[in-house]
């Protein structure tokens, strides 16, 4: 716990230093997550072969969904565990659940986005690696994660991302071969 404690402090001791900082890490922490996924929807609705569209949002779809809905909920319960807000008794710059922190699902999710596009298109899945890791640093800094919390989601949605691909490297080797 003392990592935590110095990190998070290291960190989230720089809230309230500049106003442009509080914004950007607000901004990453609580919406840039919804902007990368209406633009990963547009760029996948975009394209111009239909199934590859369907499979481009069918691996990003699935990745979310063993990260959030199975991962994530089994680990809360294994690992019940304090918010850094509710263990310091102040409150965060963005709204939050009072449930438990670890892993961090926002973190697990996108580095679950990121694995599965970088498989599809690598520069984007390195472009969102990036992202990921700054939307789990802004969730520490917005007093909401510790970063262990973060390193889980992050490993979280590696495992997911990985898995998906793997189920869809299986499905796709069982389909019929076409005869003509």
């Amino acid at each position: 716990m003392s990592f935590d404690i110095s990190v998070f402090e290291f960190i989230h001791n720089l809230v309230g230093s500049s106003s442009l900082l509080d914004i950007v890490g607000i901004f990453f922490a609580s919406y840039l997550p919804y902007f990368i996924l209406i633009g990963l929807f547009v760029a996948f609705m975009l394209e111009a072969d239909w199934r590859r569209r369907i499979y481009s949002v069918l691996y990003v779809s699935l990745s979310i969904l063993i990260s959030r809905g199975i991962f994530i909920p089994l680990l809360n319960l294994i690992f019940p565990r304090e918010r850094p807000f509710q263990f310091f008794g102040f409150e965060p710059l963005v709204s939050s659940p009072s449930t438990t922190s670890f892993p961090s699902g926002h973190t697990a999710v996108f580095f679950a986005v990121a694995t599965a596009v970088f498989f599809l298109r690598y520069k984007w899945g390195i472009a969102l690696f990036v992202a990921a890791f700054f939307i789990g640093v802004a969730r520490i800094f917005v007093g909401v994660h510790w970063p262990t919390d973060i390193l889980g989601g992050i490993l979280v949605g590696l495992v997911s991302g990985l898995l998906v691909s793997e189920i869809l490297i299986r499905f796709d080797k069982k389909k019929p071969v076409e005869t003509l």
